[in-house]
């Protein structure tokens, strides 16, 4: 498919957008308003969306979703691209299924022991896995 695919940090008037995706994609995360929102567009719809929040002063990269229609097509890889300078030299944590571990690896993201994250990021981490029991933690270090 040779569409073309815009990828760019969104302003905070354009999270109601990008939470309306979430919603599509069955993803009920709220996006905070101390979050970084970044989307992948095709003519202007939403087909992707990424987030990066500091919470507890940890740097997470969370809720990364690509639409169904849309995925296999190295969207995933772009956006992650596209966000690593936002994530800079800080550490920077996400709790992806097992097998992301190596799409994740494309920016240096390595699976970690649960007890090596921060306290907030464990407990969401238990919490979730109730749910998805093949969660990891991964962290990124500069």
């Amino acid at each position: 498919m040779n569409t073309k695919v815009t990828i760019q940090k969104e302003p905070p008037d354009r999270f109601p957008a990008a939470q309306a995706f979430y919603e599509s994609v069955d993803y009920h995360k709220p996006i905070l308003p101390e979050s970084q929102v970044f989307t992948a567009s095709v003519d202007d719809e939403i087909i992707g969306v990424v987030r990066l929040i500091k919470e507890n002063g940890s740097l997470t990269l969370r809720g990364m979703m690509i639409a169904d229609d849309h995925q296999g097509q190295g969207i995933g890889t772009q956006m992650l691209n596209f966000i690593e300078p936002y994530i800079g030299d800080m550490d920077c944590y996400c709790l992806p299924h097992d097998w992301l571990d190596t799409f994740y690896g494309q920016i240096d993201f390595k699976k970690i022991r649960p007890e090596q994250a921060p306290k907030h990021l464990q407990d969401r981490y238990k919490e979730d896995q109730k749910i998805y029991p093949n969660l990891i933690l991964m962290k990124r270090s500069r």
